[in-house]
């Protein structure tokens, strides 16, 4: 399987009508500074996450997601802000509750990634994260 995000009803198949539209996003934004909508939050923030715009994501993320007040992230911002670090994002708080299952399944990911393996065997071994946000990071699929 390969990456899908979700979080409040909405999906990647959702948000593909943002991808390429900078004004979609623009509009978004305005009506999320007028009136928060969670749905629309993740419209955005899973768009931003399909684009690999990391530094948008972390933007909006921390500007329009109640992430305190949250039980259990969407597993894909989890996914994310787990792998921020090692990626050198700089995050402006790390306050947030990450799943125990998404922290292990990150080390393994980094632990075949950054392991002396040939490119072609690794890729194949990291096969099984390709559900997971930071194996679509690395490689787009």
């Amino acid at each position: 399987s390969s990456f899908d995000f979700s979080g409040n009803n909405v999906s990647t198949a959702d948000s593909t009508l943002f991808f390429n539209s900078g004004d979609k996003h623009l509009e978004l934004i305005e009506l999320l500074d007028r009136q928060y909508n969670p749905v629309a939050a993740d419209f955005l923030l899973c768009s931003l996450l399909k684009m690999r715009d990391s530094d948008n994501f972390v933007k909006y993320f921390f500007k329009y997601y109640p992430y305190r007040e949250c039980d259990v992230l969407p597993k894909a911002y989890e996914e994310f802000l787990v792998m921020a670090p090692k990626a050198n994002i700089a995050l402006p708080n790390t306050d947030f509750k990450i799943s125990e299952a998404t922290r292990k399944r990150f080390e393994q990911f980094l632990s075949i990634y950054t392991s002396n393996s040939d490119d072609r065997i690794k890729k194949l071994q990291l096969k099984s994260f390709a559900d997971t946000w930071f194996y679509y990071a690395v490689y787009g699929k």
